[in-house]
């Protein structure tokens, strides 16, 4: 892994699993927001 990124480029995913949904955050170098999304099932 190199220690450095592009601008918008990925460097850390969170992912949140859940039963019925789940959510992806993931951030820059910088800490900027690069994706954030999430999917909640239908019952």
């Amino acid at each position: 892994m190199t220690k450095h990124t592009a601008k918008g480029q990925l460097a850390v995913l969170g992912i949140d699993l859940a039963k019925q949904s789940f959510q992806l955050h993931g951030v820059d170098n910088n800490g900027l927001t690069v994706i954030k999304n999430g999917y909640l099932g239908s019952e």
